[in-house]
């Protein structure tokens, strides 16, 4: 079903999964103290087995401050095919309602944000940092006619995504470097005792496009930017 779109600025409402439960809320144990020292000694043997960006978000996790995380967004397109094939995707629809726009310039911004998933089949590294998120796109639409009243079209977008990294219930993941298959409720325990932190991701890059009623294939007139 195509995503729907709204003239206006507001983002869409974003729900993340529930995630483990209130940070710090359970008291610390030896064990678990231990197992962050040991999980933290082996993370740096992991970048070739899993990915620099799937190490580098469980480090921020350890790092337990539980602030905003910006990921690499293009890299994770250039990466993943159903990544692209989500962004590719979204952009077509923001053409689309743009194509119903009247003459003038216009905020448009999804109503509903997309899913998309990064599966450890395409990727590991990106399956590790991320898995499922939420994606949207907002931008300024300007449409024109040229001198025989064929429509002409420019969008200035940002395309944008949101994922909380946290550990849900009933799932499980395997871990290479250490050798295990651990079930999400271990690893959610650190956040549980206070030894980690769940944190929001959010990732934005912008880019500018022309089509016209005759040529749907647009051109890019600004490069993609931004992290």
């Amino acid at each position: 079903m195509p995503t729907k779109y709204k003239i206006g600025t507001h983002d869409p409402v974003i729900r993340h999964d529930p995630g483990a439960g209130i940070w710090n809320s359970n008291a610390k144990t030896l064990k678990m103290r231990a197992l962050k020292i040991e999980i933290l000694e082996h993370l740096p043997f992991a970048y070739p087995v899993i990915g620099d960006d799937a190490v580098k978000h469980m480090y921020h996790y350890f790092d337990n401050s539980g602030i905003k995380y910006s990921i690499d967004l293009q890299d994770m397109i250039d990466d993943v095919q159903d990544a692209k094939t989500v962004y590719e995707r979204e952009v077509e629809n923001a053409k689309l309602f743009v194509q119903t726009l009247p003459v003038g310039t216009h905020s448009i911004t999804t109503d509903t944000a997309a899913g998309g998933y990064n599966r450890e089949v395409q990727n590991w590294n990106w399956f590790y940092a991320v898995g499922g998120y939420s994606a949207w796109i907002k931008g300024v639409a300007k449409v024109e006619q040229d001198a025989t009243g064929r429509p002409k079209y420019r969008l200035d977008y940002e395309y944008k995504v949101a994922d909380r990294y946290n550990w849900d219930k009933k799932k499980s993941v395997p871990i290479p470097f250490l050798n295990k298959r651990l079930p999400d409720t271990f690893m959610a325990g650190f956040h549980l005792q206070g030894l980690a932190r769940e944190f929001d991701m959010v990732g934005s890059i912008k880019e500018a496009i022309e089509w016209d009623s005759l040529n749907p294939a647009h051109t890019v007139v600004s490069p993609p930017k931004g992290r």
